[in-house]
């Protein structure tokens, strides 16, 4: 899925969501489930050893990706969209009692519903 979709679907998830979650909790949610993907662009940097920093030609590198993910040897791992991560938030999310977090958690597992 696109950065654009991503933008549009959270952004109606996160209306539907508001009146249980509230204006800052369902903005929270929102950014979240956009913001997830900040690790595709990190990992394009590290790729290009910093040299380019265009948000253009990430997409365009993961595009490129893309085109290898059925190959067996391919394997591309992205921080923010593993199992640990999410536990991660979830544990701090329920360990401090957070709603913010949870919006967090909430719109991290609804952009990876839609990827």
């Amino acid at each position: 899925m696109n950065l654009q979709e991503h933008i549009v679907l959270g952004g109606g998830a996160a209306l539907v969501l508001s009146p249980i979650l509230g204006a800052e909790g369902s903005l929270t949610f929102w950014a979240s489930s956009v913001l997830i993907d900040i690790d595709h662009y990190w990992e394009y940097l590290y790729h290009n050893r910093f040299k380019d920093w265009s948000w253009r030609k990430t997409f365009a590198f993961h595009a490129e990706l893309f085109k290898h993910l059925a190959d067996p040897r391919f394997l591309g791992l992205n921080l923010f969209h593993t199992v640990e991560w999410f536990l991660l938030v979830g544990s701090a999310a329920f360990w401090w009692g957070s709603s913010t977090l949870l919006a967090v958690l909430g719109g991290m597992i609804f952009h990876l519903g839609l990827d």
